[in-house]
């Protein structure tokens, strides 16, 4: 019922892509960010991918990149 949203399924698609292919994560961390993905909503996981790349994504969206003081968190 709450992975109903694109933005959630395609983090558990990529959460679970991880795991399968990554060796080095115990179960505890996998536990961790299955948790984090359940417990966020779709608003958060954009923050997430937007403070990634945040020029990028400024870029794309056609706005402005230039900040002379402050940080991508001014964008938002």
């Amino acid at each position: 019922m709450r992975t109903h949203q694109i933005d959630k399924l395609m983090a558990l698609l990529n959460a679970i892509t991880s795991v399968a292919t990554e060796q080095s994560l115990d179960d505890s961390q996998v536990q961790m960010f299955f948790s984090f993905i359940d417990s966020f909503n779709e608003w958060h996981l954009r923050m997430l991918v937007f403070f990634d790349e945040p020029k990028e994504k400024l870029i794309s969206k056609g706005l402005s990149y230039d900040f002379l003081m402050g940080g991508a968190n001014d964008a938002l």
